[in-house]
């Protein structure tokens, strides 16, 4: 084998053992369920009435 080809396979395996060792992220899902509940009851569809700040947080920008 020649420098270069040692150097290429040597990248390849370093890169692969890097994508491999990285653990994949869970999905950032919030199921709430809520019995008797409109669309339109809470702040962040429109709603002025009802106040709901824990349910609008995760809706506002960081």
């Amino acid at each position: 084998m020649t420098l270069a080809t040692t150097l290429i396979a040597a990248c390849c395996l370093h890169a692969s053992v890097a994508v491999a060792a990285e653990r994949p992220r869970p999905p950032n899902i919030i199921l709430i369920l809520i019995d008797d509940m409109g669309r339109r009851e809470v702040g962040f569809t429109g709603n002025t009435f009802v106040e709901t700040p824990q349910l609008e947080a995760p809706t506002k920008p960081p």
